[in-house]
């Protein structure tokens, strides 16, 4: 017999591969114990993994209108599938049934840390590997432009974007916590946000998750916590910077048939650079295929729906702050000041897909994403 009924309902919109975090009146997990969901009809059986006082899944699929009712049980230990392993002192290997998602680096012969490569579906590289990694078919301008990083171009009038000379830097401090399991694998990491002269502005908190879904769509989840531990940090108006940014492999370019669309229909860099809006899809042609790539930003970060900062050259940042340039007045002011002792919390989902964003079906999974299906728990 099942520990309890769980009733899953999708009303509006048919959803699939979908993280999902069980509500508070469910089972809360014992140490030590694996849980699992068998639908009640069609004996499915979908791990779950606990995430402190919560049990975490990846719903595979529901229909509109639907709800699914599941057995909620005790199980076997499932399969390890998402997985973190240590490459060196400094990279750290993301990987998802033994395939290699993505590395973050940590070394500090880099200004800041960043993930490389971003492995899409089939394992294809969906970032530029320059500088890491020299390719005579990248271009190799703004060497800050590494793959997937977080950055801002203004913090106290510190240059945290570029490395041109002046320029602050990011110092890794520490893991805060390393989790594999059979849905999700997560770090989180603690760093120190520093001027050129190496004074703390504020403290960074970054967290990663990363899904084991059915078939080889990807989903990482970003929770970036900024901490004002030195004082109020400004934050400047300025288009040089990305909360959650992407520099995409050349075959992706604008000019190479890539697209760029965002959540209301905009089309190509002149529709989407500088709009307000709650995802953006960049897709293109990589070897003898389409794949893309799209950032969620959710409804609950401050300035949501965020801007973007994206061009066809491949850059792709969610940037709120930069008023100025993406309005082209001087009479506005997109800055926002962080309070001593205070912190601002932005969560981002990174999806990486086949085909463009129809076919990667970007509405409804950043709609899964921004307004989950209602999860119960019933009578037997």
């Amino acid at each position: 017999m099942p520990e309890q009924l769980i009733s899953i309902s999708s009303p509006h919109r048919p959803l699939k591969n979908l993280p999902l975090t069980l509500p508070p009146d469910c089972v809360r997990p014992d140490t030590g114990q694996s849980w699992s969901l068998e639908d009640t009809s069609t004996n499915e059986t979908i791990p779950l993994q606990a995430d402190g006082d919560r049990l975490r899944l990846v719903l595979p699929e529901i229909a509109r209108g639907q709800t699914r009712t599941f057995g909620l049980q005790k199980t076997a230990e499932a399969q390890l599938r998402a997985e973190l392993r240590e490459a060196s002192a400094d990279q750290l290997q993301v990987l998802v049934d033994g395939k290699l998602v993505t590395m973050y680096h940590t070394s500090k012969d880099w200004v800041r840390p960043f993930l490389w490569p971003l492995n899409g579906p089939g394992g294809v590289a969906l970032t530029r590997c320059w500088p890491m990694q020299d390719d005579p078919n990248e271009k190799t301008d703004h060497r800050h432009h590494k793959s997937v990083w977080i950055a801002h171009g203004s913090l106290n009038g510190s240059d945290n974007w570029s490395e041109e000379e002046g320029h602050g830097s990011v110092a890794h401090q520490e893991f805060t916590e390393r989790v594999s399991g059979p849905v999700f694998c997560r770090f989180a990491t603690r760093d120190n946000w520093l001027n050129a002269a190496g004074e703390r502005i504020m403290r960074g908190c970054t967290e990663v998750t990363v899904f084991a879904l059915p078939g080889d769509e990807r989903i990482l989840d970003f929770v970036i916590r900024f901490e004002a531990t030195d004082g109020p940090v400004h934050f400047g108006d300025t288009k040089e910077g990305g909360l959650l940014s992407l520099r995409l492999t050349a075959s992706m370019n604008g000019d190479r048939g890539g697209v760029i669309e965002n959540a209301y229909g905009g089309i190509t860099e002149k529709e989407c650079w500088g709009k307000p809006a709650p995802w953006v899809d960049y897709s293109g042609p990589v070897d003898d295929a389409v794949f893309g790539t799209a950032i969620f930003d959710h409804p609950d970060n401050p300035c949501h729906p965020t801007r973007w900062h994206v061009r066809d050259y491949g850059l792709f940042t969610a940037n709120p702050f930069a008023l100025h340039d993406y309005l082209g007045r001087k009479d506005v002011d997109g800055s926002m000041t962080l309070e001593a002792g205070q912190s601002w919390t932005f969560r981002y989902r990174l999806y990486l897909h086949k085909g463009g964003a129809s076919e990667g079906d970007v509405r409804n999974r950043y709609l899964g994403y921004a307004s989950p299906p209602l999860i119960a728990s019933v009578e037997a």
